[in-house]
């Protein structure tokens, strides 16, 4: 995430000054990008879209919505910096208490999704170009103004949709990786410290309570700062995914009543692909953190055994046995994004369908 402008790591006085510096500097340069990435379109809205009277607002609000949407990621990580990087420096804790490695081919899939998928992206636009079309959008993104050489637009035009591309998807792809890739290692933690307490339990019995008490509250107070910090990012992720998922159904007109053939014919490939990248983002992101909840549910299962443990024994520990009991009676912790909605297996069938429903509802209206 550091190529996008969010630096995680630790800012330091370093021995080497000039690396320090490079680093800043580049920043800065990167921070410049965000804000005219985010100027440029507000105002070719403000000055052509807004004054148009065949533009359709929705239309331009689902279209403006992804970059208004990635500049928040990238105000939201960059304010959140420190707090990622405690979140990763007590997972990296837990994980060397309870002998848990990280697995590196994670990181190797997450750079090949991070960078392969605004590439596609790019690719499923760039390809259904022809010269007339390109002059056309040329002439949009430069406020009516037209100053490339023809038979350049499409070459021009390219590389701006490249550095577009790189802007909507390539930070929101990366975080998107980031957060499945720690929400693996967390319930990877998790079950690890679940089959830790049964093996204890069968060896020392009530011995083992009090050290499953403190690493118990470690593991709760890293989730809970984990979700502090990322649930609201992650809801901008879902939040987007949502609406393209919605856009593209839409834009794909299911039931052929569009006026805009034209459209469907140059980029009904960009659409699908739209829509399989924001459902396998919505799913992915969705499925990693359900399997928090699920390895939580675990521990709490042992925790019952626990308590069957503590109060057959002859030897009653009072303070175990309450300490248990409020572990046992709060319910599994749940990752959410930004308490909106909770992942959880229910979820995701209710909110894939609640998409489709609200979409078919929009197309119905349309039609009368």
């Amino acid at each position: 995430m550091f190529i996008f402008g969010v630096d995680i790591e630790k800012n330091s006085k370093s021995s080497n000054n000039k690396a320090a510096k490079l680093r800043s500097m580049y920043q800065k340069l990167i921070s410049i990008m965000w804000i005219m990435f985010l100027l440029h379109p507000i105002a070719i809205t403000f000055s052509y879209e807004i004054r148009s009277s065949k533009t359709d607002f929705k239309e331009t609000l689902s279209r403006k919505f992804p970059i208004v949407i990635a500049f928040a990621l990238w105000c939201t990580l960059r304010s959140r910096h420190r707090e990622i990087r405690n979140s990763l420096t007590n997972i990296h804790y837990l994980g060397n208490n309870l002998s848990v490695v990280f697995e590196t081919v994670w990181t190797k899939i997450g750079l090949a999704v991070t960078v392969g998928v605004p590439l596609l992206m790019w690719l499923s636009v760039s390809i259904p170009f022809v010269e007339n079309n390109c002059q056309k959008m040329m002439t949009y993104f430069s406020f009516n103004y037209s100053y490339v050489p023809e038979s350049y637009n499409c070459v021009v035009l390219c590389i701006a949709m490249l550095f577009y591309n790189l802007g909507v998807y390539a930070l929101s792809t990366s975080f998107a990786v980031f957060y499945v890739i720690l929400c693996f290692h967390l319930s990877k933690l998790l079950h690890k410290f679940s089959k830790i307490t049964s093996r204890n339990l069968e060896d020392k019995g009530c011995s083992a309570i009090r050290h499953h008490l403190v690493t118990y509250e470690s593991l709760t107070q890293t989730l809970k700062s984990f979700e502090s910090t990322m649930s609201f990012p992650i809801f901008l992720i879902q939040m987007s995914d949502c609406i393209v998922m919605f856009y593209s159904f839409v834009k794909l007109d299911p039931f052929h009543q569009s006026g805009e053939r034209w459209f469907l014919k140059h980029y009904t490939f960009s659409l699908y692909f739209m829509a399989l990248k924001a459902v396998a983002s919505f799913l992915c992101v969705s499925l990693a953190a359900t399997r928090v909840h699920e390895a939580c549910r675990v521990i709490k299962d042992e925790q019952e055994e626990m308590l069957k443990l503590v109060i057959i024994s002859p030897d009653m520990h009072e303070k175990e046995l309450l300490l248990l009991l409020v572990n046992h009676n709060s319910p599994p912790f749940t990752l959410s994004a930004w308490s909106f909605f909770s992942f959880n297996r229910g979820m995701i069938m209710s909110a894939v369908g609640s998409i489709l429903t609200y979409s078919l509802l929009i197309l119905q209206l349309d039609i009368k």
